[in-house]
C-alpha cells in the first residue's frame, strides 16, 4: 500500500485515499500549492476516510517508507502490475466473398 506523511497533521495516508496524485496538476494549473495532504487536511475532501484509523508517521519505523522518499523502491510512480497472456489461436473458416460462387472440382 503506497503511503504518505500528510504534510499538514504528520498522520500516515494512502495514495488512493486522498488527493495525493492530484496535487502536481492543481499545483500547474494555480489552484494548489503542491503539498500532500491527508483526507481529512485537504479542503476538497475535509473528512477522514475510515478506511483504517488515523495514526500518526512513525519516524524510525523502517516498514514505513513514504513515496516521495528516495527509498521507495519503485521511484515516484509505483509500476501497475502487467498481466497479459497471448491469447489461443483459433483457425478462423472464411466465407467467399459474395457474388462469386465456388466452382466443385470434378
Amino acid at each position: 500500500m503506497p503511503l504518505f506523511k500528510c504534510d499538514q497533521c504528520g498522520c500516515v495516508e494512502n495514495t488512493a485515499c486522498s488527493g495525493f496524485w492530484h496535487r502536481e496538476w492543481d499545483q500547474r494549473d494555480g489552484t494548489g500549492d503542491g503539498r500532500a495532504l491527508c483526507s481529512e487536511c485537504d479542503p476538497q475532501i475535509g473528512k477522514w476516510h475510515a478506511r483504517f484509523e488515523k495514526r500518526p508517521w512513525p519516524e524510525n519505523d523502517p516498514n514505513y517508507i513514504d513515496v516521495r522518499s528516495p527509498d521507495w523502491p519503485h521511484g515516484p510512480n509505483p509500476p501497475a502490475p502487467v498481466v497479459a497472456k497471448e491469447a489461443p489461436r483459433v483457425p478462423v473458416k472464411r466465407k467467399p466473398p459474395r457474388g462469386l460462387k465456388r466452382r466443385r472440382r470434378g
